[in-house]
């Protein structure tokens, strides 16, 4: 699957990463968080991450193959 420049920025960080707060995507990426909430959804309905509800944040994960 092809990812937009903005979503590859955001897939290389979660891989990094491993678990990461959604918040700190904004940090990281220097991303809206309007944009951040639309780039991780995206990336989410391409079924290339998990989001799990984490207080007022969401927990992004990248999604095991398979």
């Amino acid at each position: 699957e092809v990812l937009d420049p903005d979503e590859k920025k955001i897939y290389e960080i979660v891989q990094k990463e491993g678990k990461i707060k959604q918040n700190r995507l904004v940090e990281l990426t220097g991303f809206s968080k309007v944009k951040v909430s639309r780039v991780v959804k995206s990336l989410k309905d391409k079924k290339l991450i998990n989001v799990e509800k984490l207080g007022k944040t969401n927990l992004i994960s990248l999604r095991k193959k398979g």
